[in-house]
């Protein structure tokens, strides 16, 4: 994990911080159990809605929500606005019998 500016490092000490304090240390996913994350990301502000998907999943590494981002296959995750509330609601599976697809460009 390589998290280049202070704010991004800040955002992610602070999100494993939340997390532990909740008690959300699952370790979900390894080789036999790839991930599929989804959900939303509501920002306060729409032209201030530049947190990726990358950050989150080293968030979740980092908090040992999940083992590895690396076991992450798919992602489809949203961005919204809460001017009054901005947050992350993700849901994390595991998929039991995931299979690598040939995705060449025909």
């Amino acid at each position: 994990m390589v998290i280049k500016s202070k704010e991004a490092r800040d955002y992610v000490d602070a999100f494993t911080l939340q997390a532990r304090a909740q008690g959300v240390c699952l370790g979900l996913g390894d080789k036999d159990a790839l991930l599929r994350v989804s959900g939303d990301i509501y920002y306060r502000d729409k032209h201030r809605a530049d947190l990726s998907i990358e950050l989150i999943l080293d968030c979740c590494t980092k908090s040992g929500i999940i083992k590895d981002d690396r076991y992450v296959v798919w992602h489809d995750v949203k961005k919204r606005q809460d001017k009054e509330n901005p947050r992350i609601e993700l849901t994390i599976e595991e998929l039991g019998d995931w299979r690598w697809q040939n995705d060449r460009i025909r």
